[in-house]
């Protein structure tokens, strides 16, 4: 594999990885890589991950050296007049329409051309498009196309020509070439998606149409473990091979235990698929707990599969402490990073299950990952186990701990400046701010666990992200409106609010007598608000990837890429939580 980021960054574009293309390019420029490509990758990922505000900022003051980053900025402009209000929105379009057609001129692409063609369209201008449509229709690159990019964009000439049938057409010519990633195949279904209510395209072509872009799920894997060196693994391996051809899916998510996990793990591997490893709790301990308890063959194909993986990521960063609600928080978190890659790729999620068809005890194992599933409304292809013995496959015993635990969202939140207030200031400060939070907590408070504060501070323990996100943006528009120079603090003074979400201990505190919630997930929730802008909420990807699973989108998590944390407690990647407009 290439070493180098623009390779790698495209790389991870094409399969829709958005944040890691993300993370590769801002990585190499901060530390040094002239190459222009990495800024535009970095803006690119900002767009398909939907922040339009932040790539406008990053895309001011870069030069555009190719049609790529010279379509850039009409790109932003688009993604800005689709969240328009009604009345603005042809206008808006007029405005990145121009600058497509600014960069067509410039550099005569095709892809600057077809683009600047709809949002004339758009705009209200169908005779320009329309002339636009045709020219391009007939130029050399688009009358005989080659890769997946020209067939794709003859397809939208022939849509605004009025021939939905000549598109039909070169799309499916198109999802045959190789060059036909995911990535690519999201983006043209989300621009026909956009085009359809203008044309007044008939509903069931717009579906013949996204179904013919929309690439395989996102597969998700769970099964039994079961003890090595058994005849009849050979037999289950053949059943997931097909499985996995059937389905066609070339990006994965799943744990790694001994038995169906690492069976299925090899074999998507064996099939050229992107591994994505998600383990419940810290390496060490999973593999003592899921991994060793199958026999001493497992440890080695542990270590091979997990060296050719993707990504490797944890629920939570803590060790296994005996509690069952860590696998089950690890599964939910499994599934909510499948659904916010399977968004960026306009796909759908899918688990493949290792299933003896037995009951399942207590909140963990194949059986309730298959239930989550349903309940998700998520596809499940149940592969038989077949005659494999799960008794050497048990995961270790531990302890159940003493105290209680619960799978929670935690909220910190500050005031940027509180330090430098006068003594003077502090009763408006405490009425005004702290106020303002303690009754948005009030009006939220059947679903807020626990609460405190000292001086600026607040912390509050919640029932679930989606509560934890109403109550931190509750908080934030709250606060918009008060103007800290009331305070004697300069305007860039306010609130910072994290949030998170993770397994904590429950119990009565010694020192003051009230239940309190307490652990590794608690210390790290603290340490997000004091890197997090003023004015903003930050999220962590475990927070962002639980709420994913909800069944409508009110809130939406924009990356902001890999951030250290406060007291020097790890660089973790990070999400700005808004609400979904529109």
């Amino acid at each position: 594999m290439s070493d180098d980021p623009v390779a790698q960054a495209e790389r991870a574009l094409q399969q829709g990885d958005t944040l890691l293309a993300y993370d590769i390019a801002a990585e190499a420029v901060a530390a040094g890589d002239p190459a222009p490509r990495l800024r535009y990758q970095m803006v690119l990922a900002l767009a398909r991950m939907g922040d339009t505000d932040s790539a406008l900022d990053q895309l001011d003051g870069q030069s555009a050296v190719d049609e790529d980053q010279a379509a850039l900025r009409g790109r932003l402009l688009k993604d800005r007049a689709l969240a328009a209000p009604p009345a603005e929105r042809a206008a808006a379009f007029a405005a990145a329409c121009a600058a497509y057609e600014a960069a067509h001129a410039r550099f005569g692409g095709y892809f600057a051309g077809i683009n600047a063609a709809t949002l004339a369209l758009l705009a209200g201008d169908r005779p320009r498009s329309q002339a636009l449509a045709r020219a391009l229709r007939d130029s050399s690159a688009l009358a005989q196309p080659n890769d997946y990019f020209e067939h794709a964009s003859a397809a939208e000439a022939a849509l605004l020509l009025g021939d939905p049938t000549q598109a039909a057409r070169l799309i499916r010519a198109a999802i045959r070439l190789p060059d036909a990633n995911p990535g690519a195949r999201a983006s043209t279904a989300r621009q026909i998606r956009m085009l359809a209510p203008a044309l007044s395209i008939d509903a069931d072509v717009t579906d013949m149409l996204q179904h013919l872009l929309r690439p395989p799920p996102v597969l998700v894997y769970s099964g039994h473990m079961f003890g090595g060196n058994q005849p009849a693994e050979a037999a289950l391996r053949a059943r997931i091979d097909a499985a996995i051809a059937s389905a066609g899916a070339s990006i994965a998510y799943g744990a790694l235990a001994c038995g169906a996990d690492l069976l299925i793990a090899e074999a998507l591997l064996a099939a050229g698929a992107e591994l994505n490893i998600v383990l419940p709790f810290a390496t060490t301990d999973f593999v003592l707990q899921s991994v060793d308890t199958g026999g001493a063959c497992w440890r080695a194909r542990f270590d091979a599969v997990i060296g050719r993986a993707a990504s490797v990521s944890h629920a939570t960063s803590a060790g296994a402490v005996g509690d069952p609600g860590q696998y089950h928080h690890g599964t939910a978190y499994m599934f909510g990073l499948a659904r916010l890659r399977a968004r960026a790729l306009e796909t759908r999620v899918a688990l493949i299950a290792v299933w003896d068809g037995s009951s399942g005890v207590g909140p963990a194992g194949t059986q309730q990952d298959i239930a989550l599933a349903e309940r998700l409304g998520i596809a499940v292809d149940v592969i038989p186990l077949g005659p494999l013995d799960r008794a050497r496959g048990q995961a270790a015993t531990m302890d159940v701990p003493a105290i209680p635990r619960e799978t929670r969202s935690i909220i910190f939140t500050d005031y940027s400046g509180f330090s430098k207030l006068a003594e003077a200031a502090l009763p408006r400060f405490w009425e005004e701010v702290m106020g303002r939070i303690g009754r948005v907590l009030d009006g939220h408070a059947p679903h807020v666990r626990f609460r405190n504060s000292w001086g600026d501070a607040l912390y509050a323990v919640v029932d679930t992200p989606v509560h934890a996100a109403e109550i931190a943006l509750s908080i934030q528009e709250a606060l918009a409106g008060f103007d800290p120079q009331r305070l004697g603090l300069p305007d860039t003074a306010g609130t910072r609010i994290g949030v998170h979400h993770g397994p904590v201990f429950v119990a009565p505190d010694p020192i003051t007598g009230r239940q309190g919630y307490f652990g590794t997930e608690v210390t790290r929730a603290a340490r997000i608000e004091p890197i997090t802008p003023v004015g903003k909420v930050y999220a962590t990807q475990p927070f962002a990837a639980i709420l994913a699973l909800e069944p409508v989108a009110r809130f939406a998590t924009n990356y902001v890429g890999r951030v250290p944390l406060a007291k020097a407690y790890g660089t973790i990647r990070m999400h700005r939580l808004t609400r979904v407009t529109g």
